[in-house]
């Protein structure tokens, strides 16, 4: 008879993309798998879901996958709101000459508020990264279950 607990890791990686997959698990009644994944991988947990429960049966599994790009370029773009940094500018300049501070306003006290500086994402993982992650998502369940 297998334990439900274990532990099992695995990480591999491409030119521009780390791929990290980690398992722990615990004993419990019925199969619940609980994912913490990076949100381009969202569409991709119904796979690994069936995955999982061909070779697992019960227990509560966490499922912890980590995503790392080396560029910033891969990671996405950043995007600057130029408007709301205005905006931000002339509030803080108004609450300055209200309050009859003689500190100006600078970049960093601008730059640091919310929306000002984003990073936004790209929501498309190439097929290759697909595979990679399919790839260290086995080698990870396989070290778990041979623990197990």
């Amino acid at each position: 008879m297998k334990s439900m607990t274990g532990f099992g890791t695995a990480k591999a990686q491409l030119s521009d993309v780390t791929v990290e997959v980690s398992f722990r698990a615990v004993n419990g009644r019925f199969l619940e798998p609980r994912f913490h994944l990076p949100r381009v991988y969202f569409s991709l947990e119904s796979d690994l879901k069936k995955k999982l429960s061909q070779m697992v049966q019960r227990g509560t599994v966490d499922i912890y996958i980590s995503r790392k790009l080396k560029s910033a370029s891969a990671a996405g773009k950043i995007s600057i709101n130029s408007k709301l940094a205005s905006e931000y500018f002339k509030a803080f300049n108004k609450v300055s000459q209200d309050l009859k501070l003689k500190d100006p306003v600078r970049l960093d006290h601008i730059i640091r508020q919310p929306e000002v500086i984003e990073l936004v994402e790209t929501d498309s993982v190439s097929a290759q990264e697909i595979g990679l992650l399919k790839k260290t998502f086995e080698v990870a369940l396989k070290k778990f279950e041979s623990e197990r």
